[in-house]
């Protein structure tokens, strides 16, 4: 945030855009920027981002309603200036009186949406049958085309990409507006790409991954990534989507570091997509409504950040 900026929001939180028009401080500060090019843009964000704060304020809320309220504008503006703008007015304008729970719950989840993302998929494209095709494209082919289209299912290296986690990353993308981490080459130095997962594990508000035999092969001493991702959002407290895309999937033979793993994936109920070889309708139909499931359960993780305000 500017120097300016901040100027402009510590004037413009003295008060509605009315008073603060008719205030020495903001006359002075007009006068010190009259050569100023970037202070009409500057002043006019701060201004609109202190009407919504006004807004905010008139809908006439309890405080628990009124916090949810300001963390669900700083998502949904997008734009991070205007989140940071936004964010920095309400904590000097109606923060203040608020318990310290609840500007503490505030201070530390705006933060955390405005860095966030929707969902992390996590998901192998390990193929030791390179280079013939990978058997999850195969299995999943109607519903991947379906999905992604013809052109690009046969275009594709079959043999090398998940095509799998592809589509379901573009059907959540673009069927549900929602913004993933989407990460599908894992090379180069193994502490660049750890670097990469470990901040996108910690943005996201949830984690989905696509669960099949393959991901618990154990191979020394390449890096079993999805692994490393289970590992980083089980100490995150943060909702963990699996996702079955293969019928049966054995705990036999497990590497024994895999077994709180495989545990936390067969506790719990998981979304499941059915293989589709064939132009079936059917298994495509219930593949894209299990899709549809896990975007509903994406969004539950959202919408918990404005449930969860302390009363």
């Amino acid at each position: 945030m500017t120097d300016l900026q901040e100027k402009l929001i510590a004037v413009y939180a003295k008060g509605v855009v009315d008073d603060v028009h008719a205030s020495p401080e903001y006359a002075s500060l007009c006068a010190a920027n009259k050569d100023n090019p970037a202070f009409t843009a500057e002043r006019s964000l701060v201004e609109e981002m202190r009407s919504r704060v006004d807004a905010t304020l008139s809908a006439g809320q309890n405080v628990r309603d009124l916090v949810a309220t300001a963390l669900s504008i700083i998502w949904n503006l997008r734009k991070n200036k205007e989140r940071n703008v936004y964010r920095k007015l309400i904590l000097q304008t109606l923060a203040p009186v608020w318990e310290t729970k609840q500007r503490d719950y505030f201070t530390k989840k705006s933060l955390t949406l405005i860095a966030a993302r929707e969902y992390f998929l996590s998901f192998t494209s390990r193929n030791l049958g390179y280079p013939n095709q990978n058997v999850i494209n195969a299995n999943h082919r109607e519903f991947i085309k379906e999905a992604i289209g013809s052109n690009r299912y046969e275009s594709a290296d079959k043999g090398k990409e998940n095509l799998l986690a592809a589509a379901v990353d573009h059907l959540l993308r673009s069927n549900r507006r929602l913004d993933g981490f989407f990460f599908p080459k894992h090379l180069g130095d193994n502490k660049v790409v750890e670097k990469k997962l470990l901040e996108n594990c910690e943005q996201a508000l949830s984690f989905v991954q696509l669960i099949h035999e393959e991901i618990f092969r154990f191979t020394d001493p390449l890096q079993n990534w999805c692994f490393f991702e289970f590992n980083t959002v089980s100490g995150l407290n943060k909702p963990l989507i699996f996702v079955q895309v293969e019928e049966n999937i054995d705990g036999a033979n497990l590497y024994d570091d895999y077994r709180k793993w495989f545990t936390a994936f067969s506790a719990r109920d998981p979304i499941k997509l059915v293989d589709t070889r064939w132009a079936d309708r059917k298994p495509i139909e219930s593949n894209l409504a299990s899709v549809r499931d896990l975007g509903d359960q994406i969004l539950q993780s959202l919408h918990a950040v404005y449930a969860n305000v302390p009363d």
